[in-house]
C-alpha cells in the first residue's frame, strides 16, 4: 500500500516573460515579415509564429520561429544579461 500523503505532486511552472523594448521591436518585425505565413480562420487569426524560451544560467534566450516556413530569429537583448 502507498501512503499518498508522502507523494509530492508535480509542481507546475508558470513562466511570465516581459520583452524589453528592443526584444519587442524584433518580435514585432518578425511577425510583420511573416504575415503571409499566418492562417486566417475567420474573426480569430491563428499565428504560426512561436516564441521559444531557453533558460540559461545568466538569463533567457528568446527565439521567434515561424511554424510554416521554419525561419528562426534570435530576439535576445544580451545587454540584459
Amino acid at each position: 500500500m502507498v501512503d499518498i500523503s508522502t507523494i509530492n505532486p508535480k509542481k507546475s511552472t508558470n513562466l511570465s516573460i516581459t520583452l524589453d523594448d528592443i526584444e519587442q521591436k524584433r518580435y514585432d518585425d518578425f511577425i510583420a515579415e511573416h504575415e503571409a505565413c499566418q492562417k486566417y480562420t475567420g474573426a480569430i487569426g491563428v499565428s504560426s509564429v512561436e516564441l521559444v524560451v531557453t533558460h540559461t544560467s545568466v538569463g533567457y534566450l528568446l527565439t521567434a520561429r515561424c511554424g510554416k516556413c521554419k525561419v528562426e530569429r534570435n530576439l535576445t537583448n544580451y545587454d540584459n544579461f
